[in-house]
């Protein structure tokens, strides 16, 4: 299958498909952000955008594996990609906190 997709779309093509599924995938975020808190009314329920999500995210693998990017080979790497990410996702929030409660601070002892 994926060998019948790739002899028949040039690669600078997978390359729009990737921009289209990665852009697609953003707008699913926002629609289940939508679903979620209501402030901007949409007739999606919370779980039609939440499986719209995940099918945007098969979209992007699927645009992934054909461009070569991910594969077998490299899910160890992307796993401590997203392991490093995430590590440094915890260190900023907790940096922002110090920041908040030093801030916070300062202006009780004014």
């Amino acid at each position: 299958m994926k060998k019948f997709i790739l002899d028949h779309t040039p690669h600078a093509e997978l390359l729009v498909l990737l921009a289209e599924e990665a852009a697609e995938l953003g707008h699913a975020a926002l629609k289940l952000r939508r679903a979620i808190t209501g402030k901007i009314p949409t007739p999606t329920t919370e779980d039609e955008a939440a499986s719209n999500v995940i099918e945007e995210v098969a979209d992007v693998f699927n645009c992934l594996e054909l461009l070569g990017v991910l594969t077998m080979e490299n899910i160890d790497v992307l796993e401590d990609i997203q392991t490093a990410k995430l590590e440094r996702w915890v260190t900023r929030i907790k940096e922002a906190q110090e920041r908040d409660k030093a801030a916070t601070a300062a202006v009780q002892s004014d």
